[in-house]
């Protein structure tokens, strides 16, 4: 706000705006002025840094080829390769840039840290660099999650049908842009979403400041709206006596609705998220109710999410590439790098399904701007839907060009040969790779398999209309909790997630996902903070940062796959990657409304913060859930 005001000095030449949208639907004022229950509030959150365990670090050398080559901690290997020939003026040949092992990411790793600074030095001192930067450094130098208030208000009518929702956002964006455009289109477009709202009204406006740039993170911003959305329809629940259960019911996206850009939606499984979550909250419900009260309470949080795959309302394909060795062993080739999600293992099990080989025959090739096409980055939940989809079209092109070759070689029409186990059946007769690929010889090493999936998702970013992502996923998260209400300290008991992630390609690196999402929500919910005095950073380091350890993940973090299949995905995957963090600070804040009656709308939700609004509550300075006289 002090950036924003007249006369303030400014950051950018340009002006203190760093983006601004403004969309609307219907009349919000008008529904909400009508409505039967209203609730409004004003939520707060912190900036928090990514705690990858992995550091911006990397190496750059000069080839015996010439060639400027670094192995960095890359989330997307192919935008430092165009990124570093603009730097240095040298061809985009001229470079190779590999994503090695890399230690986590959450968004962290797509802007420009070391790379640069690697490629002069190695260039100007002709000898091998290293780089590698300090926690501290990480801390002071590079993007935060934003600081965020939300002004909302939500209204239903007496059945709990929602009628309106008006929002504006505040963000800090920092000294520079960095992705805080990218997150400010994600944050609009999903502006209400997974909710049905005739009415809807949303302004986001991010400032200039002289902080530390906001970039991506997990979600781009939308855990913070959900933060505030998922709060608030809890407490309208309650109002109106609903379950948190039904009134989403009565209110999700269904088959075939529109969302606020006019996108048509399809797949939508929110229901059956809802019916998985249901018989365990009402079971947990009736345990409570029946228990004997004490100092310490126990709470129910329910939060959904819906969230879109890929980059918001721009192409952003996926290109993947599949080889044959005279050997018969298989290659994949793909620019997305594995970042310690898996990916690369969840790919290889795509390829080996569409083309029909043991797994155990696929070699993966990722993040490698040399050797591999730009596949886009590993982000945005997009490298299974995306690249997946790519795989399986490079699939049926290899696939195509090698039972061709057989055949010509053979004499005999292509429809003969077929690709089932790990053998191609020639005229039901069993022959193996090996053996195919030593009968075409050198023509093995020229058949290459080629897949680009480029859906048609494009939005008016000034109209914020049109088709966002070609997919979404959905899931109900329920969150226990106990609440020391003579500390104010919130422990997080035990966690169903039930996801929608259409066919699940590895269920184990799925769930992963999932698990560690919720301890990510969990930490951002109660305990992680950037402190700034004077505009420094005074807790740039693990000691002072408060982050989520083993002893604070619930004993139970349990996660259920709900049955379904995208039409559009690999197979009828989507991803999961982001979302599980989605729902979690609502949940935990719904939690300990349902514990001590007060409803926090700042995060994090430590346990000051907490004994705060217990103690103005028994004071009589609140006049209803969360919003104090």
């Amino acid at each position: 706000e002090e950036a924003l005001a007249p006369g303030a000095p400014l950051v950018d030449p340009e002006g203190p705006v760093t983006v601004a949208h403004n969309l609307q639907v219907g009349d919000a004022k008008e529904a909400i002025e009508n409505a039967h229950v209203v609730v409004e509030g004003t939520f707060v959150t912190e900036p928090i840094d990514h705690c990858f365990m992995e550091a911006q670090c990397g190496v750059a050398f000069v080839d015996s080829d010439g060639v400027l080559t670094l192995v960095i901690s890359t989330q997307y290997p192919h935008f430092h390769n165009k990124q570093l020939a603009h730097v240095t003026g040298l061809p985009e040949e001229k470079i190779r840039v590999i994503a090695g092992v890399v230690g986590g990411a959450f968004g962290g790793k797509i802007d420009n840290t070391v790379e640069c600074a690697l490629a002069l030095f190695a260039l100007k001192t002709g000898r091998p660099v290293k780089m590698a930067l300090t926690r501290t450094e990480v801390f002071t130098c590079t993007t935060k999650r934003h600081r965020t208030q939300i002004r909302q208000r939500l209204a239903a009518d007496k059945n709990g049908k929602f009628v309106a929702l008006e929002i504006e956002m505040l963000c800090d964006g920092g000294a520079y842009r960095s992705y805080s455009r990218v997150v400010a289109g994600r944050c609009m477009i999903h502006a209400g979403v997974p909710y049905r709202f005739p009415n809807l009204s949303a302004k986001l406006t991010t400032a200039f400041t002289n902080h530390v740039p906001s970039g991506s993170m997990r979600s781009f911003g939308v855990v913070k709206m959900a933060f505030a959305l998922e709060s608030a329809i809890n407490d309208i629940a309650r109002q109106l006596s609903m379950s948190p259960i039904e009134i989403r019911r009565i209110n999700g996206f269904r088959e075939g609705d529109a969302m606020s850009t006019g996108q048509v939606l399809q797949d939508v499984n929110l229901d059956l998220t809802l019916d998985a979550i249901e018989p365990i909250y009402e079971r947990l419900k009736s345990e409570i109710e029946a228990a004997e009260s004490g100092p310490v309470k126990r709470g129910l949080g329910i939060a959904s999410l819906g969230y879109g795959i890929g980059y918001s309302g721009i192409r952003n394909p996926s290109t993947a590439r599949i080889k044959i060795s005279s050997s018969g062993d298989l290659t994949l080739l793909t620019g997305t790098p594995d970042i310690g999600t898996g990916s690369d293992f969840a790919l290889a099990q795509i390829a080996a399904d569409a083309i029909g080989v043991d797994l155990r025959r696929i070699r993966v090739i990722s993040g490698d701007s040399a050797l591999t096409d730009d596949s886009g980055p590993t982000s945005a939940s997009r490298t299974t839907y995306f690249s997946g989809n790519a795989i399986c079209i490079a699939a049926t092109d290899f696939k195509r060009q090698f039972g061709d070759a057989v055949a010509e070689k053979l004499n005999m029409p292509a429809s003969q040969v077929r690709f089932e186990e790990d053998r191609l059946i020639i005229q039901n007769k069993m022959m193996s790779f090996g053996e195919a690929a030593e009968m075409l010889g050198e023509k093995t090493l020229k058949i290459v398999g080629f897949g680009k999936f480029d859906p048609d998702i494009e939005v008016d970013i000034s109209t914020l209309r049109g088709n966002a992502y070609p997919t979404y996923t959905y899931a109900t998260h329920l969150m226990e909790i106990e609440l020391d209400e003579e500390l104010g300290q919130v422990t997080a008991t035990r966690c169903w997630t039930a996801q929608d992630g259409g066919e699940i390609i590895n269920p184990i690196g799925a769930e992963g996902q999932i698990e560690g999402g919720v301890v990510q929500g969990i930490g951002m919910a109660l305990w992680e903070k950037i402190i700034r005095e004077d505009g420094v950073i005074v807790n740039p380091n693990y000691r002072d940062y408060l982050l989520a350890g083993a002893k604070d993940v619930p004993l139970e973090n349990n996660t259920i796959f709900v049955k379904a299949k995208d039409r559009t995905g690999p197979f009828g995957a989507k991803g999961v990657a982001e979302a599980a963090i989605i729902p979690i600070p609502g949940a935990i804040a719904s939690a300990i409304a349902d514990a001590a009656g007060v409803l926090p709308k700042r995060l994090p939700m430590d346990a000051e913060y907490i004994h705060r609004l217990i103690s103005e509550k028994e004071a009589g300075r609140m006049n209803r859930i969360g919003t104090v006289g």
